[in-house]
């Protein structure tokens, strides 16, 4: 005989908790979401946008594009 595969089914996997909120006679539950760390960026993800925001700078003052100009900007301000 098989035996049987140690997984879980959708309905065993976790649940989000749930607070109880009672408003008058009714009572309500409303789900609670755990803070999700935030992502860092680090090394040339952090250098990309720091160009891009030179971009948004340069377009708002009407100025031409110059992506590799943007990025040596980023770069040297980043250190």
């Amino acid at each position: 005989m098989k035996q049987k595969a140690d997984t879980k089914s959708p309905r065993e996997h976790k649940i989000p908790s749930t607070k109880t909120k009672t408003v008058g006679k009714t009572t309500a539950k409303t789900r609670v979401r755990k803070a999700s760390a935030t992502v860092m960026p680090t090394g040339s993800e952090e250098i990309a946008v720091a160009a891009f925001l030179n971009w948004c700078q340069r377009r708002n003052q009407g100025l031409p594009d110059d992506p590799i100009a943007d990025w040596i900007m980023a770069e040297t301000t980043m250190g």
